[in-house]
């Protein structure tokens, strides 16, 4: 399957734009996207100032403008990330922020990779920006041997046959990671391993009917329950909530841990 090269207009800032709209009216009972005109008089702007922006012009966005557009689209704290990354300044990439030949950038990633391999009772892993498994402990490889592997990435294993397998209620897993997935390209648009990491999951028909189903985003999925058959581990369905937790001077890394539910 060819996928278009317009795969990422949903997380440009004019179609998240369209998307918020379209999600403010069905929150509001209209049945229809929030016209453009509303938008402008809740923020008190002309209708043509806002035009504009929605058609990818620049205009000038001081904060407390920002402020009333992401109040006037009625907006969630994880699309409001996104709206602030998209217009303000855009986070770094991992590789673009980390200078590993830096004593103390290369110190700071050394340490969470040992601390994410530590033995432990739960498992623990840890991945960068573009979900590349980075570190884990012997739990994590314990319960998922075929994710602990070199160059392994988490959301291909998610969409390949293992993770259908394990992941309970896989279909909602899916549209829950796709979410997280258009959060991190709002975020870092011009990621190449990212667009080309969604270029790989939208070859398959059913991921990309899932993509464009579910155009929400999702910055972190901390304190989620997830369920997995592991049946070389137990016969039973485990449960566990992931906590997760974002380092200090490291961006893009997100290191997670499973605790039992």
């Amino acid at each position: 399957m060819t996928v278009p090269d317009n795969l990422l207009d949903g997380v440009s800032l004019p179609g998240l734009l369209r998307t918020w709209r379209a999600e403010a009216g069905e929150k509001m009972g209209l049945k229809k996207p929030l016209p453009q005109k509303q938008v402008a008089e809740r923020m008190e702007v002309s209708e043509r100032w806002y035009r504009n922006l929605e058609g990818g012009q620049t205009v000038p966005l001081p904060g407390p403008v920002l402020k009333r557009l992401a109040t006037a689209l009625a907006l969630g704290p994880d699309d409001r990330m996104a709206l602030f990354a998209q217009t303000l300044s855009r986070p770094f990439t991992l590789a673009a922020s980390i200078d590993t030949t830096d004593v103390r950038d290369r110190g700071a990633l050394d340490a969470v990779v040992e601390m994410a391999s530590t033995p432990g009772p739960h498992p623990v892993y840890v991945v960068d920006s573009a979900w590349n498994l980075v570190s884990f402990n012997p739990k994590m490889a314990e319960w998922f041997p075929e994710i602990c592997q070199p160059h392994t990435n988490l959301l291909r294993w998610v969409f390949s046959a293992d993770g259908r397998a394990k992941l309970v209620d896989w279909q909602d897993n899916a549209e829950r990671f796709l979410g997280q997935l258009r959060f991190s390209l709002a975020n870092h648009p011009d990621n190449l391993e990212l667009r080309e990491l969604l270029r790989f999951l939208l070859a398959h028909p059913e991921v990309s009917a899932l993509w464009e189903r579910s155009p929400r985003l999702i910055a972190y999925r901390e304190g989620e329950l997830f369920r997995f058959h592991l049946p070389s581990i137990s016969p039973d369905e485990l449960s566990a909530v992931a906590r997760v937790f974002l380092p200090p001077y490291l961006p893009g890394i997100r290191y997670v841990t499973l605790m039992p539910h």
